[in-house]
């Protein structure tokens, strides 16, 4: 019985630091503009943590969107291509739209570089589409 006690609380710890060690806490410990250790890192993965609060995914944790992280290596993608964000793995209604999109096809066709969801909405700092017309 002590055994599985013991079983139980070790996964749970076990479970517990993985979570916590990919929350947005340990995230800003490098990555907020604030940190001490912010200038050692490229400016566009810096993010200034109370104005992402204000945005739209403000309540969200980086690894929501940022799912392809190790946040125990650092550097995060060492010897690995670097995978941007996928929108669409959330807005999947509207990725779905822009992929149908003229424009989209017209760049697609010519091989221009298409234009991401970032080129508009910016990456961090996210402002609701409520009150915007077309």
């Amino acid at each position: 019985m002590l055994g599985k006690i013991i079983q139980i609380v070790l996964t749970l710890i076990l479970i517990y630091s993985q979570t916590t060690a990919q929350s947005s806490n340990e995230c800003l410990k490098c990555h907020d503009v604030k940190s001490k250790s912010a200038y050692k890192i490229r400016a566009s993965y810096r993010v200034n943590y109370k104005k992402f609060l204000k945005s739209v995914h403000g309540d969200l944790d980086c690894v929501d969107c940022h799912d392809n992280i190790d946040a125990s290596q650092v550097p995060h993608f060492k010897g690995k291509k670097y995978s941007k964000v996928n929108c669409g793995n959330c807005h999947d209604d509207i990725a779905q739209s822009y992929k149908n999109n003229f424009h989209f096809r017209f760049a697609k066709n010519r091989k221009k570089r298409l234009p991401e969801c970032t080129d508009c909405h910016g990456k961090h700092y996210i402002k609701s589409t409520k009150g915007i017309k077309n």
